[in-house]
C-alpha cells in the first residue's frame, strides 16, 4: 500500500482493477475472496498476497493486460453497434421523407432493412437524390404492394390529412389568440376547402374573412 496515498484515495471504493485482481489472486491461491470496503483495505490485500506469492506478479500483468484488451474490444463492439443502430434509424427517416418523391405507404424497418441488405449504405461519392433512387427501386422490386394504385391513394389521403392536422392546429393557435371558441373543427375545415383566396390580400385581412366564415357557416348550421 502506498503511504503517500491521499486519505480521500484510501477512503474510496475499490476500483473495478482492485476487484478483479483479487478476485484472479484468490482463485490463483485458493483463498476466500475478500470483500475490501475501500482503496485503501483492497489494497493492503493485494500487498499482502503479492509479498507471499511474488512468482504470480508476471502472470497477473499477462492476465490483466488480456482482460484489458477484452474490455477494450467489448466497448468498441459496442459503441460500433450504437453507431449502425443511430445510421440504421437516420436511413428510416430518411426513406420516410424520400416518400414525398416516391409515393408509398410507410415503409416498416424490416422493409428498410432487407432493401438495405441488397443495395448497402450510401457510398460518400454518390448523390443522395441517386442512392435513395436506387433504394426505392430495389423496395418496388421486393414489395410491389407497397406501389399499386391502391397504395398510392392511400400515401395522398395520408398527407390530406396531416395537412388537415396541421391546418387546423394553426387555426386553434390564431382563434385562441383572438378569443374566438370553435366547437366543430370538421366545419372549420369544410369552410376552408371552400375559402375563396384572394390576390393581393393581407394576411390579418384574410384571416378576418376567413374567421368571419366560419362564424357564417356555424350560423346556418345552428338554424
Amino acid at each position: 500500500m502506498n503511504p503517500h496515498a491521499p486519505e480521500e484515495w484510501r477512503n474510496g471504493p475499490p476500483s473495478e482493477k482492485q476487484i478483479r485482481r483479487l478476485r484472479w489472486w484468490g482463485t490463483k491461491m485458493q483463498l476466500q475472496i475478500p470483500a475490501p470496503r475501500t482503496k485503501g483495505e483492497a489494497s493492503e490485500i493485494i500487498d499482502q498476497w503479492l509479498n507471499a506469492r511474488p512468482d504470480l506478479e508476471d502472470e497477473w500483468r499477462e492476465e490483466s493486460d488480456r482482460l484489458e484488451q477484452v474490455d477494450w474490444d467489448r466497448r468498441e463492439a459496442e459503441e460500433a453497434a450504437e453507431d449502425e443502430r443511430r445510421d440504421f434509424e437516420h436511413l428510416c427517416d430518411v426513406v420516410d421523407e424520400w416518400r414525398d418523391i416516391h409515393p408509398c405507404p410507410p415503409v416498416s424497418q424490416e422493409q428498410v432493412r432487407r432493401v438495405l441488405e441488397r443495395v448497402g449504405s450510401q457510398p460518400n461519392s454518390e448523390d443522395r437524390g441517386k442512392y435513395m433512387g436506387r433504394f426505392f427501386a430495389e423496395l418496388k422490386r421486393q414489395f410491389p404492394s407497397l406501389f399499386t394504385l391502391e397504395s398510392e391513394m392511400k400515401y395522398h389521403q395520408e398527407q390530406l390529412e396531416n395537412t388537415k392536422a396541421n391546418f387546423l392546429e394553426m387555426v386553434r393557435v390564431k382563434a385562441a389568440k383572438r378569443g374566438i371558441e370553435i366547437k366543430d373543427w370538421e366545419l372549420v375545415w369544410s369552410v376552408f376547402r371552400q375559402f375563396p383566396h384572394h390576390p393581393n390580400e393581407d394576411s390579418s385581412e384574410m384571416e378576418l374573412r376567413f374567421f368571419a366564415a366560419i362564424k357564417h357557416a356555424e350560423d346556418r348550421k345552428s338554424q
